[in-house]
């Protein structure tokens, strides 16, 4: 028996008596364009994702969100080419610039991109703009786009999310870059039972207040002094070593050294360091000053020696 010249085996495992069933190709098609249409209509067009993002991210202007603010500008811009007689067609609206991602600063505009056509966009921007239009008090910039121009809405948005994306990671970074502020420098107190050699006898360190290092001074027993008694003052700024405080002895024994201020600048030209020898000298009237109080120290002195005393006019 000759075999079926047309036969070369790609029938499979078809045999001359199974029973074939048409296929419903049109029907079938439509399933599949169905199917691949599912993920674009969860995952939404380009316009509206941007819009969905800028709902999250706006801040209200006037308790107007920016679907409301998107449709004053329309009535706006309508008014605007019915007055003037241009020949375009509003296609869209959409917030954009800083504040569709909320990222202005104040002053920012509120800038407003359109999709129009048949006319230049450089005549309509001037049509749209000349009035100076605002919303709530902020300044709306309204930017036609053209498709011939500029683009359709679906091209330029991505545009416009990717800048704004660059804005963002700029201020995280210069953000965690700024300089920190200065720490306040911390200003304390010391007793010596030795001036001369602190870690001889007796040292009190971070005193907070003139009266407590005045009553600690006072309760050092004249016979286990090792030597002079003294009062300091130290300034240590937060985040550096010891080592690097700035310290020195105002009062030692009976006297209260002031020439040796000009010598220590980052002691004099701390208000709250001179503010404390000023209320020593006060509460200590029985000691002996050396240099000069002047008008500024002489004023603080009776300041802290009569609280309840008030300056002149």
């Amino acid at each position: 028996m000759k075999e079926n010249p047309f036969d070369n085996g790609t029938r499979g495992n078809i045999r001359d008596n199974d029973e074939l069933i048409p296929i419903d190709y049109d029907g079938l098609m439509e399933k599949v364009e169905a199917a691949n249409a599912i993920e674009p209509q969860a995952q939404g067009t380009v316009v509206e994702n941007f819009k969905a993002k800028t709902n999250e991210l706006f801040h209200e202007i006037s308790e107007m969100n920016p679907a409301e603010i998107e449709e004053t500008v329309k009535c706006h811009v309508q008014a605007q080419l019915d007055e003037s007689g241009i020949d375009a067609e509003i296609v869209d609206v959409a917030v954009v610039g800083s504040r569709c991602r909320g990222l202005e600063q104040e002053g920012s505009d509120l800038d407003v991109v359109e999709l129009s056509t048949s006319e230049r966009e450089d005549v309509m921007f001037d049509t749209f703009n000349g009035d100076a239009f605002h919303i709530g008090g902020v300044k709306v910039d309204i930017n036609p786009i053209t498709a011939q121009r500029t683009g359709t809405l679906e091209t330029y948005l991505p545009q416009v999310e990717d800048y704004l994306e660059g804005v963002r990671e700029a201020r995280e970074k210069a953000s965690v870059t700024l300089p920190q502020e200065p720490a306040e420098p911390e200003v304390t107190l010391t007793v010596a039972e030795c001036g001369e050699f602190h870690n001889l006898g007796e040292f009190y360190e971070n005193i907070p207040t003139v009266e407590e290092a005045v009553a600690i001074w006072k309760q050092i027993p004249p016979e286990r002094m090792n030597g002079i008694p003294a009062i300091g003052i130290n300034i240590h700024t937060p985040g550096t070593e010891v080592f690097e405080d700035v310290g020195m002895d105002i009062l030692s024994g009976n006297r209260i050294d002031l020439d040796i201020l000009e010598y220590i600048p980052d002691i004099k030209g701390n208000p709250q360091a001179m503010g404390m020898i000023a209320e020593l000298v006060a509460k200590l009237p029985e000691m002996e000053i050396d240099g000069h109080l002047g008008e500024e120290m002489e004023a603080k002195v009776w300041e802290k020696r009569m609280p309840d005393l008030t300056p002149a006019e």
